[in-house]
């Protein structure tokens, strides 16, 4: 291994990049960056095209309309982070707070940048495995560009989106609507579900003054969906509706010429939730955020950032198992940054401090260090203490009053990075141990800290570019294990791996293929191991992709649904 690494030094390489998604949220070269990051191209679909990098699993309930959270190193649900553009996407009614990604439409989602590792300190709770920054970038050549997609079981899928720029003002728009009634969500059932979602997303950005800039987003998820069990289909009474707006409003300004950068942020998510079935309930809840940030730049070597964040998480559950009136979460933190460039070294600390209303006060701590050998390969560690906050629900849920505590934890990781010729190659190991893990406890009939766990694993990844022609392969092995008794986490494979091949046969003709394994996992028992592929072609204003193309006959999660053999077709025109 050791010589195999020297030979890898040992080559030419490619020069570095700048990039948005970063631990301090500022764009630094990816030089700067102590941590594993990667950028996926989405071209066809959100769900099968994420998986195209190393560690991340998306867990999906159903073909469709089932829950499919995200999932980095190994960790578990709850315990990574995504944003569309810079809207965190948050759910204080689920049981981990995560965000339901099959709830978004891919029509205008264009690029995805993927942190890896503990990012507690710069984006607080339940960014443990890593953030996942979705990102809307126009390329539009018109300001109107219209979308009409068929498919297989009865898909159909009509979007907008509408992009105008000035010098002072900049506005963006994309809407979306998919509905499908083409499969059961249970693996055996023979109801055909329907799924309805609809999607708005609008930014207005003014420029107020050469230092002064005013932003203003809006997204609007509105859901309707037959939903089934993993025992049976549900003929009657099984709808569910999931209703998400979110309004931020964010002031930025540039001063010290430009060296001091501060921006105000200012969010509210208000979320309502209808599941009828097996176990019906009724769900509300609020997010209200305030963030602001100072980032100062005065030479390379101390470059110091301020984070003051404001939280409150707000929910109301009724159902036949547990009623409460309208609880809230409240906290508060602060943030201290310094990035320090010297010689080949770069240093990425920091220091979180949180105060919390109901729970114990919490504080997280980073260092990140990268080794610059040259300007074409770089060694990296980074050592953390984070922290998942309890949510509303696991809080209140079987008792009148909270008595749970944040989960920690501390890890550690420590790579490579080597660009040479036309190959890209990286590698990590990572080893993450967790404390006071709330989990369900079922002799209680409520949510405790009973729980230890670690992962443990090693991911690598290999580009090779020639001409026209990319192609990357990459893959994890994981160790997820529950320390009191030895049993891998639940739905934690651990071993997974994908194939990347893209071809631009020319400047607007691209052929694409994508596969990924999925290793075995506990999922009530061990569930098998399945290989899909995924075939993506676009030519001008036509995309064509056929998903599942050997028709694997799998699930994701014991007892739901997945889809066979798919084709989708989709038509572009900029008007």
């Amino acid at each position: 291994m050791f010589k195999f690494l020297l030979l890898l030094i040992s080559f030419q390489s490619i020069q570095a990049k700048v990039i948005y998604v970063k631990a301090s949220r500022v764009d630094m070269e990816s030089s700067e960056v102590t941590s594993i990051y990667d950028e996926i191209k989405i071209e066809d679909d959100l769900e099968s095209e994420l998986p195209q990098t190393e560690g991340l699993f998306i867990s999906e309930q159903g073909a469709f309309a089932g829950a499919s959270t995200l999932k980095l190193r190994g960790t578990e649900r709850g315990f990574s982070k995504i944003f569309l553009d810079d809207i965190e996407l948050t759910d204080p009614t689920d049981i981990n707070r995560s965000f339901q990604i099959n709830l978004l439409n891919n029509f205008g989602v264009n690029n995805a940048l993927v942190l890896k590792g503990p990012q507690s300190v710069h984006f607080g709770s339940d960014a443990v495995g890593g953030i996942v920054r979705l990102q809307t970038k126009l390329k539009q050549k018109r300001p109107v560009e219209l979308s009409l997609g068929l498919g297989s079981n009865d898909f159909r899928e009509y979007g907008a989106k509408f992009l105008k720029k000035t010098k002072k003002l900049k506005l963006k728009i994309i809407s979306n609507y998919t509905s499908t009634d083409g499969l059961s969500s249970y693996s055996k059932g023979q109801e055909r579900d329907f799924f309805k979602k609809f999607n708005f997303y609008g930014v207005t950005e003014a420029k107020i003054s050469n230092k002064d800039s005013l932003k203003y987003s809006f997204l609007t998820i509105n859901s309707n969906a037959d939903i089934d069990n993993y025992t049976a289909d549900i003929v009657h009474d099984d709808r569910s509706r999931y209703d998400q707006t979110t309004h931020q409003v964010k002031y930025s300004r540039r001063s010290f010429n430009e060296r001091l950068q501060s921006d105000l942020k200012i969010s509210r998510t208000n979320i309502f939730r209808d599941t009828q079935g097996d176990n019906p309930s009724e769900l509300s809840g609020k997010t209200e955020k305030i963030e602001w940030f100072h980032h100062l730049y005065l030479n390379s070597v101390f470059t110091p950032s301020l984070l003051v964040e404001y939280n409150k998480e707000t929910a109301t559950n009724l159902s036949e198992f547990t009623s409460f009136d309208s609880r809230a979460l409240e906290y508060a933190s602060v943030s201290l940054g310094l990035k320090s460039h010297f010689d080949n070294f770069v240093v990425d600390s920091g220091l979180k401090y949180l105060k919390h209303t109901t729970f114990s006060n919490l504080y997280a701590l980073n260092i990140g260090i990268k080794y610059l050998l040259n300007k074409h390969t770089s060694f990296f560690t980074n050592a953390s203490r984070n922290y998942v906050l309890p949510t509303v629900f696991q809080t209140y849920y079987g008792r009148g009053e909270p008595a749970l505590e944040a989960t920690t934890g501390k890890s550690v990781d420590l790579g490579l990075e080597r660009a040479f010729g036309r190959l890209k190659f990286n590698v990590a190991l990572f080893n993450n141990e967790f404390e006071n893990q709330i989990d369900y406890d079922q002799s209680n009939d409520k949510y405790n800290n009973i729980k230890r766990s670690y992962v443990r694993g090693i991911e690598s990844k290999i580009s090779f570019f020639y001409k026209k022609l990319k192609t990357t392969l990459g893959g994890s092995v994981h160790r997820s294990v529950v320390k009191d008794t030895g049993a891998y986490i639940g739905k934690s494979p651990r071993l997974m791996s994908f194939l990347n091949v893209e071809y631009m046969i020319a400047d607007d003709f691209l052929v694409k293929s994508n596969w990924r394994y999925i290793g075995e996992r506990n999922d009530f028992g061990r569930m098998p191991s399945h290989l899909v592929g995924d075939f993506f072609l676009s030519y001008r204003m036509f995309n064509l992709s056929l998903r599942n193309v050997l028709d694997k006959d799998y699930e994701n999660s014991r007892n739901y649904s997945t889809l066979g053999r798919t084709l989708f077709f989709n038509v572009k025109y900029e008007i």
